[in-house]
Parts: C-alpha cells; structure tokens; sequence
C-alpha cells in the first residue's frame, strides 16, 4: 500500500519530485559544509531546477 501512494503521489505532483543527481549533489554539499541545509531545502522548494546554480554548484 506505502508503495503504491508513493508512486500515486509522484505521478501526479512530478515536478516536486527532485532527480536523485541534484538531491545527490545537494546532499554532498551539506555535508561537507559548503551549503547549510536550510538553504538547500530553500533552493529546493523555491525551484529545484535551478538549486544548484543558485548556491553556486553547477
């Protein structure tokens, strides 16, 4: 049932769905300490096609 709202949820909201690539490169950048996490959840939910440009990691 979990498996099955969560495809039900993203075929339906697909543009909030964030491609592992760019949550992969965000999640190195928080950890590492090049970003803090509130800004990459701010850059993710104000547009995440353009996350990495704006916090300087493309």
């Amino acid at each position: 049932m979990a498996s099955t709202v969560s495809r039900d949820w993203g075929a339906r909201f697909p543009s909030l769905l964030v491609p592992r690539g760019v949550a992969s490169k965000l999640h190195t950048a928080v950890c590492s300490g090049k970003v803090t996490l509130a800004a990459a959840q701010q850059a993710i939910v104000s547009d995440w096609t353009t996350a990495l440009t704006r916090l300087g990691l493309s």
